[in-house]
């Protein structure tokens, strides 16, 4: 009985390793702050606007068959951003969004009506300060585009109208003709790029000169072989610099695109590699050390019940600490 129980914790620690780090990549989106905007406007005087933007945000998208199921943002309410720091110190304080008490802004969707081919409209919760309002937005989605790095990337285009008073915004001014200095209705629109859960682009990838070379380089490693692949070595053959040897082999450029490729496999080989070997060691590690305790420390079968927990809370923390590490790569 003891040996069963064992290897049943076992085999909820491998469904749990396997399976949970195959569905959230699949099924979850992120969003990449880099190519991302959320923008306000708000009538000023009934002639103008005053716009602005918030620049610390986050959030996350569950697809099924690429189609929105849930929606999450979360925006950091001191990044709110006008271009006067007099008007955005107003904006942050107590009058307004009193960031000091209520550092977040939060949405969260309810529900998801599919209005078109990738044209959607959401309903969500909307929270700031201390109050919550359903609020409706207009969605666009484009299909999945690949970036030069081979991340894939679809883009968001939203836009709503927001009645601010009933988000206890209500600081004003009274005009003549009983008018008011700042309106009520606040236009949020923006766009937003999201990429699958693991595979975000690398910020830095963009800060890599445009260069020749590194064309080349980039088309060798999504596996292409264009005409003009070859590119005149511009060090002297004998230098051991890893450019040099990378842009002087000329006469075999099909063995060079395959040992490239060879390397990215063999790299994606040795990251799931390690993987499965740290699952293999928590099969054989936990089942022992459950035994071991069993044994030793709960000797009492009513005891086993507190021991079973235990050990089903370290397997799920470790499971998600791995998967966290793993998606981080």
């Amino acid at each position: 009985m003891k040996y069963y129980n064992s290897y049943r914790f076992a085999f909820y620690f491998i469904c749990l390793a396997i399976i949970l780090p195959v569905i959230s990549k699949a099924n979850i989106w992120k969003i990449n702050k880099d190519h991302s905007e959320i923008k306000f406007s708000i009538p000023y005087l009934s002639l103008t606007e005053v716009s602005g933007r918030f620049s610390h945000f986050g959030g996350k998208a569950k697809f099924n068959n690429l189609v929105p199921e849930k929606i999450s943002l979360w925006i950091a309410s001191d990044s709110i951003y006008t271009g006067r720091s007099l008007r955005d110190g107003h904006l942050k304080s107590n009058e307004f969004l009193k960031v000091k008490k209520f550092p977040f802004i939060h949405f969260k969707s309810k529900e998801i009506k599919v209005l078109a081919r990738n044209e959607f409209e959401v309903l969500g919760e909307m929270t700031i300060k201390d109050t919550s309002k359903d609020v409706v937005f207009k969605m666009s989605l484009s299909d999945m585009i690949e970036d030069t790095w081979g991340k894939t990337s679809r883009f968001v285009n939203f836009s709503s109208m927001i009645n601010r008073k009933k988000f206890d915004l209500t600081w004003d001014k009274t005009l003549r003709e009983n008018k008011f200095l700042v309106g009520e209705e606040i236009k949020v629109f923006g766009t937003i790029q999201i990429q699958p859960n693991g595979e975000v682009t690398n910020g830095s990838n963009h800060m890599i000169p445009d260069t020749e070379y590194q064309r080349k380089r980039e088309a060798y490693n999504r596996g292409e072989q264009p005409d003009d692949l070859y590119i005149a070595p511009r060090f002297p053959e004998t230098s051991n610099d890893r450019k040099t040897k990378f842009l002087s082999s000329s006469k075999n450029t099909k063995n060079n695109r395959n040992s490239i490729s060879d390397s990215n496999k063999y790299e994606s080989m040795l990251w799931w590699g390690s993987y499965f070997l740290i699952i293999v060691i928590g099969i054989i590690c936990i089942p022992l050390a459950r035994l071991y305790l069993a044994q030793k420390y709960f000797s009492q079968s009513s005891d086993l019940f507190y021991l079973n927990i235990s050990i089903f809370l370290v397997i799920i923390i470790f499971v998600f600490s791995l998967n966290i590490i793993f998606f981080l790569r």
